[in-house]
């Protein structure tokens, strides 16, 4: 019957926006495998309509065996809701009361809607997929114990420690205070460079380590997430520092604009969580009017062959191509479709 209740519920839910589609809907079941009778459930939708960014539509309340049964639900303010309504669900934090078992299947029925979420649990980071059917085994919980936001919803499938945004070229600088990995590792490339005259030349990385700068490359003007983690790399040589470094009396000093390093000029702290370059002192006739990146030096060779090379140059209809990773380069740094 609480299930039939609960599809009833979701209808409701939809109209009371306006008639407006919801981006997204589920119902969240918790159950202790085996046990009918330890269940509960929360319902979901997000949709723009609602205003303000949460209407609170049902209190959390235990099932009507009272003491028997577990308690599923998020915080809107200090109220336990077992139904959210909000125009954006991404970061929605939820709490589970047990009971006497020690052992819970968290699965997802009614999804609705386009926008990909996930749950995540914040102790085992472990996620699911939310998706009909999919399942999130609990086990080896504390009995009668409230796990306090123990759980969120989130359009990624890990927590997203921090993000970079790429300019108008598909480039970024970026550092961190702690080691990252890519949420999506083939979304972008990352890569660690070496000064070598009036150019950087880049290698590609796996991953950003505390205190190192790197440069992010991929589509323009995209959002890419980070998490905690680490990778194998070694980053001798690499001549991107983090911005955390920078102050205000240092010289030479260049920062990514565009596609290349231009002299910084000016007196203001350089932005958390970016890179910068600085050359060695020199008299400003010797200083490089901009520092252009290539990647392992190889745009001076017209056609590179060989099973050890990770570049190739090619000219298709007159025009010049760096092929590397599997990706299309132009002499801008830009990927080409």
């Amino acid at each position: 019957m609480k299930k039939i209740m609960t599809m009833i519920a979701a209808v409701a839910l939809s109209v009371s926006a306006m008639a407006a589609t919801n981006t997204a809907g589920f119902l969240i079941g918790v159950e202790a495998p085996g046990n009918v009778y330890i269940y509960d459930e929360m319902i979901f939708a997000e949709n723009e309509a609602y205003s303000p960014e949460f209407e609170n539509l049902k209190d959390a309340d235990k099932l009507d065996n009272g003491s028997a049964n577990i308690s599923f639900y998020g915080y809107v303010d200090s109220r336990k809701c077992g139904t959210i309504a909000t125009n954006n669900l991404d970061g929605t934090l939820l709490t589970l009361e047990t009971v006497g078992e020690t052992d819970y299947d968290i699965s997802f029925y009614n999804v609705t809607g386009s926008n990909t979420y996930y749950l995540i649990d914040l102790v085992s980071n472990e996620s699911v997929q939310i998706a009909e059917g999919n399942t999130l085994e609990l086990r080896g919980v504390a009995a009668n114990s409230t796990l306090a936001d123990r759980f969120m919803i989130s359009k990624l499938p890990v927590v997203a420690v921090t993000s970079v945004t790429t300019n108008d070229y598909g480039w970024a600088s970026f550092s961190y205070n702690q080691d990252l990995v890519p949420v999506n590792a083939t979304a972008q490339t990352l890569y660690k460079g070496a000064i070598n005259g009036e150019y950087l030349d880049l290698d590609d990385v796996d991953y950003v380590p505390n205190g190192q700068g790197v440069l992010v490359k991929g589509e323009a003007n995209t959002t890419y997430y980070f998490a905690a983690g680490s990778g194998n790399d070694v980053f001798d040589g690499n001549d991107l520092k983090a911005t955390a470094t920078y102050n205000t009396s240092m010289k030479n000093v260049y920062v990514l604009k565009g596609n290349a390093f231009l002299e910084y000029v000016g007196t203001n702290a350089l932005a958390l969580n970016k890179a910068y370059i600085q050359l060695p002192a020199a008299s400003p006739n010797n200083a490089p009017a901009r520092i252009s990146m290539r990647f392992n030096g190889t745009q001076d060779v017209e056609n590179v062959q060989g099973d050890n090379v990770q570049c190739t140059k090619v000219i298709e209809n007159g025009q010049i191509y760096i092929l590397h990773n599997g990706k299309k380069y132009n002499v801008q740094g830009q990927i080409v479709k």
